[in-house]
């Protein structure tokens, strides 16, 4: 069905607007835009548990390598600053590593989202992109080798 016609400058230019057309491309941002933030959730819930178990296992190994140094000859204040620092440490390093997997998983996303349209627009020229790309890193890291 075609839209209302809506006279603008004169009678003889007019634009139609399709607004059935128009609805449906706001609705298909509006479902994109939920996808992606539920996608998001699972995102940050997935690498949330993963990085919670590999912070588990590195505070394990810290607590029995803790335990085998000589800390009686520290005294009570020292040994709790040390403790309170390495709990700090630790804190950070599960943040870097929280932000470093979504930002990783976020870069890899948009490649594949990338690599997908571009091979949508033209195939031979996505290929010989991609074959450049990868021979270009190879030449690249077989200099620093």
């Amino acid at each position: 069905m075609e839209g209302i016609i809506i006279p603008l400058f004169s009678e003889t230019a007019t634009i139609s607007i399709d607004y059935y057309k128009l609805g449906s491309i706001v609705l298909a941002l509006v479902g994109k835009k939920i996808v992606s933030m539920l996608l998001g959730d699972v995102q940050k819930y997935a690498v949330k548990d993963v990085v919670s178990k590999i912070m588990t296992a590195i505070k394990t190994e810290i607590k029995h390598k803790l335990a085998e140094i000589p800390l009686q000859r520290c005294s009570k204040i020292k040994k709790e600053k040390f403790e309170s620092d390495i709990t700090e440490d630790l804190n950070r390093v599960e943040q870097g590593l929280q932000n470093g997997f979504i930002n990783g998983m976020t870069s890899l996303i948009t490649a594949i989202g990338a690599l997908i349209v571009m091979f949508k627009m033209n195939w031979m020229i996505s290929t010989i992109i991609v074959i450049s790309l990868v021979s270009f890193r190879n030449i690249s890291s077989s200099q620093y080798e």
